[in-house]
């Protein structure tokens, strides 16, 4: 879709190029608009806002085809997008029902039931792996898999009854998958050495936050979080590491869970004269 700006644009080189109005304004071909027509001319400010009426409704068509869109894939069954909201749609304890239509839901929706809050959802083939937690954003855990509460085989009975024929459905809920943080950094000699250590170590838990549920952590981004805590002068080293901290996991990594906890950190701490 063009900016504002690029539609304005358009419509002025089209204006400028039209010889009855390079006759009627008295310019020669070649002008351009900023050189004839001031930011504050009657012409500029109606170029401005046809411009804009047209961007305004170029982003309404835009925004309403993408809400089509991903309704559609929502709505249909089977794909990855309709897996996800059915998922989030279980209510555990509460029986499911047959409607004359064909379709399986329940009487009434109760959030409070709705357990499940976060769902990544993997294909392999004609199978399904369905991985998922509740809680909220930094206190995500398992279903339960007791057998007093066995939410994950509750769960797993509703994707039976729902799924398509002849698909494979896996429900998934395991505890977060254990990392480790490993880097030197050089911190300014004048900052408290425990202070910064601190606030890196928040940074990057607040970067694992923001990871989409299911989504890859990035060693470059843990970089980022380090470089940009105040007092901080530079890093070097830095590594993502496996639960068992001796196994180095690269530039990226997808865990198993869908979410992250770090369980070991091997912050080496180095003060740095500024030298400025």
């Amino acid at each position: 879709m063009d900016s504002l700006e690029s539609i304005k644009k358009q419509m002025t080189d089209a204006f400028m190029a039209d010889s009855n109005v390079q006759a009627l304004y008295g310019f020669a071909s070649g002008t351009s608009w900023e050189d004839k027509f001031a930011g504050v001319s009657i012409e500029n400010i109606i170029f401005y806002i046809v411009a804009y009426v047209i961007w305004l409704r170029e982003t309404a068509l835009a925004s309403w085809s993408e809400d089509v869109q991903q309704t559609a894939l929502t709505t249909r069954y089977g794909t990855k997008q309709w897996w996800h909201a059915k998922a989030l749609e279980w209510q555990k304890g509460d029986e499911l029902i047959v409607k004359d239509t064909g379709e399986i839901s329940y009487t009434t929706q109760d959030s409070t039931k709705q357990i499940v809050k976060y769902c990544a959802v993997v294909e392999d083939g004609r199978s399904i792996y369905l991985r998922v937690a509740k809680g909220s954003i930094g206190t995500l855990k398992p279903l339960n898999q007791t057998t007093e509460d066995d939410e994950l085989a509750q769960f797993s009975q509703y994707c039976s009854l729902i799924k398509p024929v002849g698909m494979t459905v896996i429900a998934q809920s395991m505890t977060a998958d254990n990392i480790g943080i490993s880097a030197k950094i050089y911190y300014d000699a004048q900052k408290s050495k425990t202070e910064i250590a601190e606030t890196v170590k928040t940074a990057i838990k607040n970067y694992l936050n923001t990871i989409e549920f299911g989504g890859v952590i990035f060693t470059q981004k843990i970089v980022d979080c380090i470089m940009a805590t105040a007092g901080v002068k530079d890093c070097c080293a830095v590594k993502l590491l496996g639960a068992d901290s001796s196994t180095e996991l690269g530039r990226k990594y997808r865990g198993q869970s869908g979410y992250y906890a770090v369980n070991t950190w091997d912050i080496n701490m180095e003060a740095e004269v500024n030298l400025n």
